[in-house]
């Protein structure tokens, strides 16, 4: 049986029952009625948000613009003007329909493809391909899909032309057209529970770009994730341009052991039970993925990686609990040479702002981590501290606010406003754990509670912040809320915004660094909050009442100059910068050459910035956390280096004490995080 046959067989099972979302009435609307009740904006599902809950369901389902002709769109419009009354009243009629045209539509596509690459008359021999299509416009027929088509199929045929050792492009047509019926066959086998699933998420992330929807499964990885503790493949990932990039192979988890994966490889396809074909990730959400690294401890699991070099390989793997144990707060004491003499210094490293939970046995808050480092630092006589928040992206609120009391004597920590009165959430009134010149460093990956801590320790005088040019600008708070204690799901809900001390929101702006070392996060792959999906607009409120604890940020000037010129001769910058440029340049609307040289050179030059952050990635872990060795971690090199000039100039003070102010109750951090 030919490819387009098989096709047509399976389109059979393309409809989708009339009755298909009947359970879920009372379900959906609980949770309008919930995200109306709870989000900051105080909204209805109506008007806008209606609208926008519209486009979400539709780039759900053709994210690249390439099923979808523009009747299609026309003909559904009128849908997005009542979204929210009509799952207010049960009705899913506009799932039903948007889905169904976009089977039918699906069917047309993979019929073209497959009829197309069985010809495998691709010459990879010119021409490009934009692979990014988000934001604009659907094809206007069906001879201008195909032309899209066309491109998109000649870049996939001429990556596995690549990957291939022996076939040629026959072969590497035959396997992008197996890959495509295997998408179709799962799309026109998704379930009701599924495609509620998909819509659910479209209609909350109508909100803002942090309220979310989790199935039940996706909501017991969150726990997971909070807690420390997660039963799955053992990798920390980010989802981009379709794939699990890699940024992190946890130490002694499944993927650690199966050896060979490293950090800024990237995951393409999953078999979720280890037995059937890989399904390709592209078209996933992140808690699709996420349900599918996860499962019961023993199970089995397989997972297709595509390497820096562009190879592919699969690994068969057990799914089993990983305790992130590396993950909590570390610290060593270094001896930095500078001007001189050798300087003692602490580092101190935290990934995530965690906090403790309950039924997780040895699990302790990030507070009390930190503060244990602190105590050997107080204890070894450190002259400066510097605290790397690169790549943080948040989490508990109360934790983050422990720990800038940490820094300081009292005093006002943030501010948050929500749908009453603003709350000022102060630093608790306790003597700091240290006393000395503080370095910050941060990047662009750097969120949230990993933004708000340097925010206010920079607002305060007491820590110069070192490293890109700004971090993520994420200025909002997220609240839960569970169906059925969980076991339904729930909510994220954006249930208030933050606010530095002086007024100005963390939002889109983020922190802007004293001393700029640009790192490979610094590029417009991670362009922020402000690149989000309907993010919230940065606004402003009346600032505290405050005296700055310290006067370190006078010293800035002097350490921009003394860096400049401590760099500008440095070989090994200049390729630091030059690596930044290339992925800056290639990060968003890259256009990918269609011919065998341009690809190859391509793959070279990601490959270079692939390797360059596995050797950042694995700095992190267990074992490497003692002595480190100059030249492997650039910016951290440098950021020393900061913190060493900051030392000399700051003559041997420590921090001033200050007169405490009235602390406000901690039961106003009940209940709020910032993920």
């Amino acid at each position: 049986m030919s490819r387009p046959l098989r096709t047509a067989a399976l389109a059979i099972a393309a409809a989708i029952p009339a009755c298909a979302f009947a359970f879920a009435a009372e379900y959906a609307s609980s949770i309008c009625s919930t995200l109306a009740s709870t989000h900051v904006s105080g909204s209805a599902l109506e008007g806008d948000l209606s609208r926008r809950a519209w486009t979400n369901s539709i780039e759900s389902l053709d994210s690249s613009r390439m099923v979808f002709l523009a009747d299609d769109l026309d003909f559904l419009e009128p849908y997005g003007e009542r979204i929210g009354a009509d799952v207010e009243k049960g009705d899913f009629s506009f799932a039903l329909a948007a889905r169904t045209i976009y089977r039918k539509r699906l069917f047309e596509c993979v019929r073209y493809a497959t009829n197309l690459l069985e010809k495998a008359d691709f010459k990879f021999d010119g021409g490009e391909f934009r692979p990014d299509r988000s934001g604009g416009r659907w094809p206007a027929d069906v001879a201008e899909r195909e032309a899209v088509w066309r491109g998109m199929l000649a870049n996939e045929a001429l990556e596995e032309y690549l990957d291939c050792e022996t076939g040629g492009v026959k072969a590497a047509c035959r396997k992008v057209a197996d890959d495509l019926l295997e998408e179709y066959r799962i799309e026109i086998e998704t379930g009701r529970e599924m495609i509620l699933e998909e819509f659910l998420e479209s209609i909350v992330a109508s909100y803002d770009a942090h309220t979310a929807y989790f199935s039940k499964e996706a909501y017991r990885m969150f726990r997971s994730e909070m807690s420390l503790e997660l039963c799955g493949i053992g990798a920390q990932w980010q989802l981009k341009d379709g794939e699990a990039k890699i940024t992190r192979v946890i130490p002694g988890g499944p993927l650690d052991k199966a050896g060979g994966v490293k950090a800024s490889d990237r995951i393409v396809a999953v078999s979720p039970d280890g037995e059937s074909k890989p399904v390709k990730l592209s078209g996933r959400t992140q808690n699709e993925i996420s349900a599918m690294f996860s499962g019961e401890r023993g199970t089995r699991l397989a997972i297709e990686v595509r390497r820096a070099d562009g190879t592919l390989k699969r690994y068969d793997l057990e799914r089993d609990i990983i305790p992130l144990d590396d993950l909590r707060a570390y610290s060593r004491v270094e001896n930095v040479d500078s001007f001189g003499r050798p300087v003692k210094t602490g580092y101190l490293r935290l990934d995530t702002f965690y906090g403790g939970e309950a039924g997780h046995s040895g699990t302790r808050a990030c507070s009390e981590d930190v503060a244990a480092e602190l105590e050997k630092f107080r204890s070894a006589g450190v002259e400066g501290v510097l605290f790397d928040l690169r790549g943080n992206p948040g989490g508990s609120l109360e934790d983050a606010v422990k720990i800038i009391g940490l820094f300081v004597e009292g005093g006002p920590a943030v501010r948050m406003k929500g749908r009453g009165p603003d709350v000022s959430l102060p630093v608790p009134e306790a003597p700091p754990l240290c006393d000395k010149p503080l370095v910050v460093l941060v990047d662009m990956g750097s969120a949230s509670a990993g933004e708000l801590v340097p925010a206010t320790l920079q607002d305060l005088g007491r820590a110069v912040i070192a490293g890109d040019r700004r971090t993520f600008g994420k200025g909002s708070a997220q609240t839960v809320v569970e169906f059925e204690d969980g076991e339904e799901g729930a909510v994220i809900a954006t249930q208030g915004r933050f606010y530095r001390i002086t007024g100005s929101s963390t939002q889109f702006k983020g922190v802007a660094a004293d001393v700029t070392l640009p790192s490979l996060c610094d590029d417009s792959a991670y362009t922020g909050e402000e690149g989000l999906k309907f993010p919230l607009p940065w606004n402003s409120i009346e600032g505290e009442r405050f005296e700055p604890a310290w006067d370190l940020r006078k010293f800035a000037p002097e350490l921009v100059r003394r860096s400049a010129k401590r760099l500008a001769d440095r070989k090994d910058w200049k390729e630091h910068l030059d690596a930044v440029a290339w992925a800056k340049s290639t990060a968003r609307g890259r256009v990918l050459p269609l011919d065998v040289a341009g690809r190859k050179i391509l793959r070279e030059k990601d490959a270079q910035i692939d390797a360059r952050l596995e050797r950042q990635s694995v700095l992190f872990d267990v074992e490497n956390r003692g002595e480190r060795k100059p030249g492997e971690d650039i910016v951290l090199d440098e950021a020393m280096q900061v913190l060493c000039d900051l030392v000399e100039l700051n003559a041997g003070r420590t921090l001033p004490r200050r007169i405490r102010s009235e602390a406000a109750p901690s039961s106003l951090l009940d209940g709020i995080d910032d993920d």
